[in-house]
């Protein structure tokens, strides 16, 4: 029981962060992709 309550704050915190940066990444790929594509027409 006391395992279980010191892990699952970590995880939670651990999915909290992992989400978070998913959230960063994409929008950092999908932030320059319609100017790549727009580049690349252009081309």
């Amino acid at each position: 029981m006391l395992a279980h309550a010191v892990v699952w704050p970590i995880a939670w915190v651990a999915s909290l962060g992992a989400e978070a940066l998913a959230v960063r990444w994409r929008a950092w790929w999908f932030g320059p992709l319609p100017e790549l594509l727009r580049w690349g027409r252009r081309r």
